[in-house]
């Protein structure tokens, strides 16, 4: 919804005022997690071991969409929310 774009657009541009620059790692593409459903994403993502702005792309799950479709799943302000990614 609207309101919950504006919500991310504020986390997002918050993050942005305050981000400090990591090591990351894109070896062997480990923010790739094909098989990992929204359960486990935020399991791995929300134990408390990854900064905001950690991220996974998976397969989705959904049965409410007749193409295979992947998601985003991002870490922001300390909660894990998800995006569907259309291609």
């Amino acid at each position: 919804s609207c309101c919950t774009l504006q919500l991310l657009v504020s986390a997002v541009s918050l993050s942005l005022e305050t981000f400090e620059a990591a090591p990351v790692s894109t070896h062997a593409r480990d923010w790739f997690h094909p098989t990992t459903t929204r359960t486990q994403a935020e399991a791995i993502l929300g134990n408390g071991q990854h900064p905001d702005g950690a991220f996974l792309i998976r397969r989705s799950t959904s049965k409410k969409h007749p193409m295979q479709l992947h998601v985003l799943s991002l870490l922001a302000q300390g909660r894990v929310r998800h995006f569907c990614i259309q291609y």
